[in-house]
């Protein structure tokens, strides 16, 4: 398929993985063994040190695949160890779709736009937003109670909705598919009306 380059103006480097999303402004620590993830790792690392983590997802014809959209990220702290094989923390900077597949050797490249988040600026969305935190420290009290105080003191500080949901989803909740599907959610509003739901099931299950 050929598509329009300027629609997907970006080449980036894959890296699919099967167990982990990655949101902007959030880190993941990955640890890099297999020969061509290697050579991705060392070749982002000359370049722009940045690279894009896509959850690996069945299609319809049960094929294995990189999930379309998903989280590009930089690589900000390094490890070697022996045997090529390093320790990586990677920053999410932003949601990416992924247009078409430019290589597939030795490690995946694509064509890729970046996704600009809508909404959550009305008012009801602070509502919204005051909602979310509140249910967040419920579920941590329940989970890990010495961590409630220090969050809710960062939560305070959060105004910004898109943010705040994308914080709570990675961080808090534990279901890869429920973790990409709010990561395709651009609208900020629809986000956290979708983590609030999640949260509260979730919640519902810990103190029933």
């Amino acid at each position: 398929m050929n598509i329009d380059p300027s629609y997907y103006p970006l080449t980036v480097r894959v890296f699919p993985i099967s167990g982990a999303v990655l949101y902007p402004r959030m880190l993941l620590p990955l640890h890099i063994f297999e020969e061509r993830y290697k050579l991705l790792v060392n070749e982002a690392l000359k370049g722009d040190r940045r690279l894009a983590v896509s959850l690996l997802r069945k299609d319809p014809g049960d094929i294995v695949v990189p999930s379309t959209v998903c989280g590009l990220g930089e690589i900000v702290e390094l490890q070697e160890l022996d045997q090529g094989e390093k320790n990586i923390l990677v920053r999410g900077l932003s949601r990416i779709e992924i247009g078409e597949i430019a290589e597939e050797v030795p490690y995946v490249r694509a064509r890729a736009r970046v996704l600009q988040e809508v909404g959550g600026t009305a008012m009801y969305s602070a509502r919204r937003r005051q909602a979310l935190k509140q249910l967040a420290q419920q579920f941590l009290f329940l989970v890990n109670a010495k961590e409630t105080m220090s969050l809710t003191n960062f939560f305070s500080f959060v105004t910004n909705g898109g943010f705040l949901t994308d914080f709570v989803a990675y961080y808090l909740l534990e279901d890869l598919r429920t973790k990409q599907e709010l990561l395709e959610i651009l609208d900020v509003d629809e986000r956290m009306r979708r983590a609030h739901q999640v949260l509260e099931a979730a919640l519902q299950l810990l103190d029933p």
